[in-house]
C-alpha cells in the first residue's frame, strides 16, 4: 500500500475518531513544516497541512518547526521553535464568531494576529501571565522563565502574576484613542509598533520599549525566529516585521538586564 494511501486512511480515521468522542474543531492548518504535532483531543498525531485543529489539543513545534493555522473566526495563529500552545476555551457567540477565546502558550515563539471575532474575546495565557488585545498583532517568545511580547500592531496588555484582582481591562472600548495607563504597576499597555515587553511572572513590570533598544538585531532573530522567516509564512500571516528587528546605531542596545549579547546562542 503507497505511503499517500496510508495516510489518507490515517487522517480519515483520526476525523471519524474525533466525531466519535465529540471533540471541538476550532480551526485548520494551513501550512505545517518539519515537525509540528498535536496531543490530547484526538490522541497523539503528527499534523499536516489541512488537518483539523481541536479544543483542547496541544499542538507542539520542534527545533525547526513552523506551523500555520487559522480558528474559525480568522484568527490567524503561527508555532515558531519549540512553541507549545493549547486552545483552551472557545465558546460559540452570534453571527458564528466566538464570543470567547482562550489560547494557553507555554514555551516556545508564536505569533497572533486577530480574527473578526470582538477584540474584548481574546485571552493568551502564559506562565508569566495574561495578554489582552486590541486589534493586534504580536509576536510572543517564553524563554527562561520570562516573557517576551513584541507588538506588531494595534494594541496589547500584559498583567502578570502578581496583578491584583480585577487589574485587567474587562472591556477595550471601540471609542477610545488611547488606553488609560494601568493602575498596577503589575500590568502595561504595549501601544506602537515595536513595543517590546520583557514580563517576568512576578514583581513591577518594566515600561515596554522599542525592541531595538532591549536586544541586538542577534538576539531579536533568536528570540522572534518567526519574524526572521517571513517569506516561509503564507501570505495572510505575514507581517512587516523588518523594522522591529533592525539593526540600531552601535551602542544602542542595551539587553533586557543592561547588557547585549550571550542570549542568542543560549536560546537554541
Amino acid at each position: 500500500m503507497s505511503f499517500f494511501r496510508v495516510a489518507t486512511m490515517a487522517s480519515l480515521l483520526m476525523l471519524a475518531a474525533g466525531n466519535a468522542f465529540g471533540v471541538e474543531k476550532v480551526g485548520s492548518t494551513v501550512s505545517a513544516q518539519d515537525t509540528i504535532e498535536g496531543q490530547g483531543a484526538v490522541g497523539d498525531r503528527q499534523i499536516a497541512t489541512a488537518d483539523p485543529i481541536y479544543r483542547d489539543e496541544k499542538l507542539r513545534a520542534n527545533e525547526t518547526g513552523l506551523g500555520q493555522f487559522e480558528l474559525s473566526d480568522g484568527t490567524k495563529l503561527v508555532l515558531g521553535r519549540n512553541a507549545q500552545i493549547t486552545v483552551d476555551k472557545y465558546v460559540a457567540g452570534g453571527g458564528g464568531s466566538p464570543a470567547s477565546i482562550t489560547l494557553n502558550a507555554v514555551a516556545g515563539s508564536f505569533r497572533f494576529i486577530t480574527g473578526h471575532s470582538d477584540k474584548n474575546a481574546y485571552r493568551i495565557i502564559t506562565p508569566q501571565g495574561t495578554i489582552g488585545v486590541r486589534g493586534t498583532a504580536f509576536e510572543g517568545s517564553i524563554y527562561n522563565g520570562r516573557m517576551n511580547l513584541m507588538l506588531m500592531n494595534g494594541q496589547a496588555w500584559f498583567c502578570n502574576r502578581d496583578a491584583a484582582p480585577g487589574a485587567m481591562p474587562l472591556r477595550i472600548e471601540p471609542t477610545a484613542d488611547m488606553p488609560a495607563p494601568m493602575g498596577d504597576d503589575n500590568c502595561r499597555w504595549l501601544n506602537d509598533p515595536c513595543d517590546l515587553l520583557v514580563a517576568d511572572a512576578h514583581g513591577p513590570l518594566p515600561e515596554p520599549r522599542r525592541s531595538t533598544d532591549v536586544y541586538t538585531r542577534e538576539e531579536l532573530e533568536d528570540l522572534f525566529p518567526i519574524a526572521d522567516r517571513e517569506e516561509q509564512l503564507q501570505g495572510g500571516f505575514r507581517l512587516d516585521s523588518a523594522a522591529c528587528l533592525a539593526a540600531v546605531a552601535e551602542g544602542g542596545a542595551g539587553g533586557a538586564g543592561g547588557g547585549g549579547g550571550g542570549i542568542a546562542p543560549s536560546l537554541r
